[in-house]
C-alpha cells in the first residue's frame, strides 16, 4: 500500500450533474464526495455523463445515467371530494362546465379522462364537451367548443371516460350537456368554492349564462403534458391521486451512497509512492 498526500479533484462534464466537494487531499482518512443530479427542464430520455477524478495518483472516470421518463399526467378539480349536496338536472340541452387554467410552464397538453360524479337511475343520456374560454363580465366564459363526445349513459356515482382532448389554450372548460330533462342529478362541493363552476344554455346560436356557482361542480379531468416543459402543480386546483412526476434512475452510481468514487480515491491513493 503507497503512503504520502492524495491531491486530488473531481469534475462533471454535464449540466444536470454536479459534485461537491471537488477537491481535497487525503492521506490516511476517506474523503466523501457527493454527485447530485438535476432533472429541472430536462425532456424525457436518457442522459449520459462522466465523473472524472484527478489526483497525484493518477485518473479516474467514472459513468453516470440517468433517465428521465415521461411526466405522468394528473387529476385536477375544484371539489375537494366533500359533495354537500346534488344539483337537480335542468331543461335539456342545458350545459354544467368547470373552467380549468393550464398548469403554469406547460405548453401543449392533453385531456385524457373526465370524470363526473351523478345521481341517475339510468338511461339519462349526456354528452361531454370541452370549449374554450372568452372574457366576459369579469369572467371567463365557455366561448368555442373544440370537442364533442358521442352520446354517453352514466350511472350513479363516479363515471369515468377516456377522451383525446389536445390543448394548447390558457383556461378551458370541460363539462357536459344533458340529451333528456331534469337529468342526470350532478353532485357539487361548497367547502371551497372557487367560482369556476357555470350553468349555460343555448339561444340565439350563442350559450347564455345562466348561473355563475359559488359551488365547484363534481367534474375533475386528467390532464398530461405534451413535450418538453418543466412539471408544475396548478395553483389554486385540488389534486386527485398522484401529482406530476420524474422519477431519476442512476444506473451504475447511487447518490445517497457515493461508494463508488471513494473506492476509486482509495485506488489512486494506494499507487502514491
Amino acid at each position: 500500500v503507497g503512503g504520502g498526500t492524495l491531491n486530488w479533484t473531481v469534475y462533471d462534464n454535464s449540466s444536470w450533474l454536479s459534485v461537491s466537494p471537488s477537491s481535497g487531499s487525503t492521506t490516511s482518512e476517506t474523503d466523501y464526495v457527493t454527485v447530485n443530479v438535476s432533472r429541472s427542464g430536462l425532456a424525457p430520455g436518457t442522459y449520459n455523463g462522466i465523473v472524472t477524478v484527478n489526483s497525484n495518483g493518477g485518473t479516474e472516470t467514472i459513468s453516470v445515467t440517468m433517465d428521465v421518463p415521461q411526466p405522468q399526467g394528473q387529476w385536477i378539480s375544484y371539489d375537494d371530494g366533500s359533495y354537500e349536496d346534488i344539483l337537480d338536472a335542468q331543461p335539456a340541452w342545458w350545459y354544467f362546465f368547470v373552467q380549468f387554467d393550464r398548469p403554469s410552464g406547460w405548453t401543449n397538453f392533453k385531456v385524457t379522462k373526465v370524470k363526473i360524479k351523478f345521481s341517475t337511475s339510468g338511461s339519462d343520456g349526456i354528452k361531454l364537451l370541452c370549449y374554450n374560454t372568452q372574457y366576459s363580465s369579469g369572467y371567463y366564459l365557455p366561448y368555442q367548443k373544440e370537442y364533442e363526445s358521442t352520446s354517453l349513459d352514466p350511472v350513479s356515482g363516479w363515471n369515468e371516460w377516456s377522451v383525446d382532448w389536445a390543448l394548447n389554450d390558457s383556461r378551458f372548460c370541460a363539462g357536459y350537456f344533458q340529451l333528456q330533462s331534469y337529468a342526470p342529478d350532478l353532485y357539487y362541493d361548497t367547502s371551497s368554492p372557487s367560482m369556476r363552476s357555470s350553468l349555460v344554455y343555448y339561444e340565439n346560436y350563442q350559450l347564455k349564462l345562466a348561473l355563475f356557482n359559488d359551488v365547484d361542480w363534481a367534474i375533475r379531468v386528467y390532464v398530461e403534458q405534451s413535450g418538453a416543459a418543466s412539471p408544475a402543480t396548478p395553483n389554486g386546483m385540488w389534486l386527485e391521486g398522484t401529482v406530476t412526476r420524474e422519477d431519476m434512475l442512476i444506473k451504475g452510481f447511487n447518490p445517497d451512497k457515493p461508494v463508488k468514487i471513494i473506492k476509486e480515491i482509495k485506488k489512486l491513493k494506494d499507487v502514491i509512492k
